[in-house]
């Protein structure tokens, strides 16, 4: 090792979102696109995750007025903000009716991670 190259470290990431307004969260995505598509220096970006605004009503949540139902049309949009290069999505599946969105994140190569949910286990299982 040298001094310009210590080794180690932060190698790669994936920048995350928070619930948000969809102009909000679609600028987000959009900025991260922007910057691999225009390179940069520092750890390899492998993509975004989608912490999406589909949490449970009865958790506390920063934004509720960004509250929303999953919607395959609505990642959809955002997917095509970030020039697919989200990778990870987080939701609340009891919200995620027939688990649609689930499904088609799951079949499209984008990782579907539970999380603010109120789900039973059997609630959440596909």
């Amino acid at each position: 090792m040298d001094e310009e190259d210590p080794g180690g470290g932060v190698t790669s990431i994936l920048p995350t979102t928070v619930t948000q307004m969809p102009d909000v969260l679609t600028a987000a995505v959009a900025s991260v696109a922007k910057v691999v598509e225009e390179g940069y220096e520092g750890a390899q970006i492998w993509g975004s995750i989608l912490k999406a605004p589909i949490w449970t009503w009865i958790t506390r949540r920063p934004a509720p007025e960004a509250i929303a139902v999953p919607s395959v049309e609505q990642f959809q949009m955002y997917q095509e903000a970030a020039k697919g290069l989200i990778r990870y999505i987080t939701l609340a599946p009891e919200h995620d009716p027939d688990h649609r969105l689930t499904r088609y994140c799951a079949s499209n190569g984008v990782a579907v991670s539970m999380g603010h949910s109120s789900a039973s286990y059997e609630k959440a299982l596909l």
